[in-house]
């Protein structure tokens, strides 16, 4: 049959006869015309219908197909029954723009689904599900079912602007590149949404499923819609989400990031395949288990609750911002950087002795803590860079540079094997730099910087690399080696050094150097205050021994009158000592204690004036015994040595001099 419009009307069933080949312009084609809701369409074998411009099929009952063709619109309606195909592959619904709606079901599995060759597809079944597959790249305007499934393939690129299942499962398959604008799939038994590209990328946009969410571009990535309102939810308990691509999930670029709504434990297997980068954002937070998110890449989360990291391994880089809590790490290993924010929370240890953040720059931020007194947060890194608003408390496995900044809480650094090399640290609180098995170094052109700094180490400084400081109170143990720092404020100073032949050597740029005990041992002291004195901190305790040829120097004055300083001075070694200042006595250096073994009695003096302005400068020995001086050395000055109150030993000096034993000096 052929000609201009075709109407064909059954008033019950209508069957289009063996091998016929209906032919029109616009054709209408309807079963039930007489509207009592019994009517089937049917096609016998090799019959066809092909329309110019529109076709369109209607029936109350069952339509079942085989070759339809239209120029423009096809329309397929079924009030009160199922749209069904012949299971003949061959046999297509081929149209510019196809619809379907069926009472019940359109399609069934497998070959039975509904051989499509269009562009666009619109598909509502009121109660059962929708099974259809196109031969080409397909759009997909809506997909609607209640009380069945979704599924729907395209040879080709596959845009799906919306698709709703209530009730069944959505599953979407294109060959090309998949973009899924709205998907959902809720209701009773399993509600599910797979989508999958074979060879192509996938974007999408908002997928809510109660159950779990699978999506997969086995040769591409999957991608974001740029649109942060669109996300990824899963409204279930025990759904899970997995997503697997080949290049990467999400992007760098504004707004790339993955958007996801799911609980804390719902990540099923999230991994890129060709070690691509991932990125996510999740409105809560996220609980990371070994084998959730696997790349050879960097991964890059921002999640709003708080979080916790298991295990996660092999990856390059991780950077990690929780927007609202608190942040938990186990085993975290990077091959490159982990950076690790919590906005409003802080970032803690797990406790166990066997986890710990690897990777070769660590970066902590926090505007509460970073880890707690109980459970330093264990690294093994080469840089360690720390900022919180509260305390900080790490240890680290072996040698590492570390730099932190605290608001106002207190800085605790430890390294158990190796070297701490200290970069900028600062507090208003405390800071603890420990190195259990090494050195604590210096960095140049860096400072630790707080209230009371104590640091303990195999070493501390170096002569071509000294630490600044700038503290109130500087405690330094040398368990076997040297301390040498530089101190640019007004500080009081305990260091010992428990090293053979070790030296103190501590340089003051501001203010006066108080002296709690400074412990050499049998090394030297060398003690200079540039800008102001060298004072006594612990009234008659002792504040120097040292065994070596020592050094102290000052703008102002060593010691003052009534409250020498307090020294040990034995293996006949020099105190040479300079002193540019006059105390309200007029004396520049005073002395207590024992040089050599020889007593220097309490309020003795030992007093070099100003250099080259006299009559300054007085030697003052308060003794009542004959003693022998291992070596005193006196800087160029002018003025008498006087042994007591009034015995003049000698004349005038007019450069430096050196007493030694066996001299005598005595009333």
């Amino acid at each position: 049959m052929a000609g201009g419009d075709v109407t064909m009307n059954g008033k019950a069933n209508l069957t289009v006869g063996n091998n016929w080949g209906i032919i029109g312009n616009n054709v209408l084609m309807t079963a039930d015309s007489n509207n009592d809701l019994v009517g089937n369409f049917s096609m016998g074998t090799g019959s066809s219908i092909s329309a110019t411009n529109n076709l369109s099929v209607s029936g109350a009952g069952s339509i079942t197909l085989r070759a339809l063709a239209a120029g423009n619109d096809l329309s397929i309606t079924s009030t009160n029954g199922s749209i069904l195909d012949d299971s003949n592959q061959s046999t297509q619904l081929s149209a510019n723009n196809v619809t379907l709606f069926a009472h019940t079901g359109i399609g069934a599995a497998n070959v039975a689904d509904i051989d499509l060759h269009t562009n666009t597809l619109t598909a509502t079944a009121q109660s059962g599900s929708i099974f259809a597959a196109n031969d080409q790249a397909l759009t997909v305007n809506s997909a609607n079912s209640t009380g069945g499934s979704i599924t729907i393939a395209a040879a080709g690129d596959l845009m799906l602007n919306s698709a709703n299942a209530t009730g069944g499962s959505v599953t979407i398959t294109a060959t090309g590149n998949l973009i899924a604008n709205s998907v959902s799939a809720s209701g009773t038994g399993a509600n599910n949404i797979t989508l999958s590209s074979t060879n192509g990328n996938v974007t999408l946009g908002s997928l809510t499923a109660e159950d779990s969410i699978s999506v997969s571009a086995l040769t591409g990535g999957i991608f974001d819609d740029l649109n942060e309102a669109t996300k990824l939810t899963i409204t279930g308990a025990t759904g899970l989400l997995n997503l697997t691509a080949l290049n990467g999930i999400g992007s760098g670029v504004s707004n790339g990031a993955l958007d996801l709504n799911i609980g804390a434990t719902r990540i099923g297997a999230i991994q890129s395949t060709g070690g691509g980068d991932i990125f996510l954002r999740n409105d809560g937070g996220l609980t990371i288990a070994a084998g959730d998110l696997l790349t050879s890449g960097s991964i890059n989360l921002t999640v709003g609750g708080a979080s916790t990291i298991t295990s996660l391994t092999g990856i390059q880089n991780l950077t990690m911002t929780v927007t609202n809590g608190n942040l938990t790490i186990g085993t975290l290993t990077a091959n490159g950087n982990v950076d690790l924010t919590t906005a409003n929370g802080s970032i803690l240890d797990d406790g166990s002795s066997g986890t710990q953040i690897s990777a070769n720059v660590v970066n902590l931020t926090a505007s509460n803590f970073i880890g707690t007194s109980a459970s330093q947060v264990a690294t093994n890194a080469n840089f360690i860079n720390t900022n919180a608003g509260g305390g900080i408390w790490v240890r680290e496995a072996n040698s590492a540079t570390f730099s932190g900044t605290s608001a106002s809480g207190d800085i605790h650094f430890t390294t158990t094997t190796g070297d701490l090399t200290a970069g900028n640290v600062s507090t208003l609180g405390n800071i603890f730099l420990t190195a259990l098995a090494g050195d604590v170094a210096s960095q140049a052109s860096t400072l630790v910087s707080g209230n009371v700094v104590t640091l303990v180490a195999r070493s501390i400084g170096s002569q071509l690399a000294r630490l600044f400081v700038n503290a109130n109170i500087i405690n330094a143990t040398a368990n076997n080696g040297s301390i040498y720092m530089t101190e640019s404020n007004e500080a009081f100073l305990n260091a010992n050094s428990s090293a053979a032949n070790g030296t103190i050597d501590v340089i003051s740029t501001t203010g006066d150097l108080t002296l709690g005990t400074v412990n050499a041992g049998t090394g030297a002291v060398n003690l200079q205050a540039t800008n102001g004195s060298i004072l006594d901190g612990n009234g008659s305790a002792n504040n120097i021994t040292a065994g070596s040829n020592s050094t102290l120097m000052a703008a102002g004055t060593i010691g003052v009158t009534g409250d020498g300083l307090d020294v040990n001075i034995t293996n006949g070694a020099t105190l040479t000592t300079l002193a540019s200042g006059q105390d309200a006595n007029g004396t520049s250096v005073n002395l207590d204690g024992v040089i050599d073994g020889q007593e220097v009695d309490p309020g003795a003096n030992l007093n070099f004036g100003l250099p080259n302005n006299p009559p300054s400068g007085f030697v003052f020995f308060n003794s009542h015994q004959l003693f022998p001086i291992a070596s005193i050395s006196i800087s160029p000055v002018v003025g008498p040595v006087i042994i007591g109150v009034t015995d003049l030993l000698s004349p005038l000096f007019s450069q430096s001099e050196t007493r030694r034993k066996p001299a005598l000096f005595a009333f």
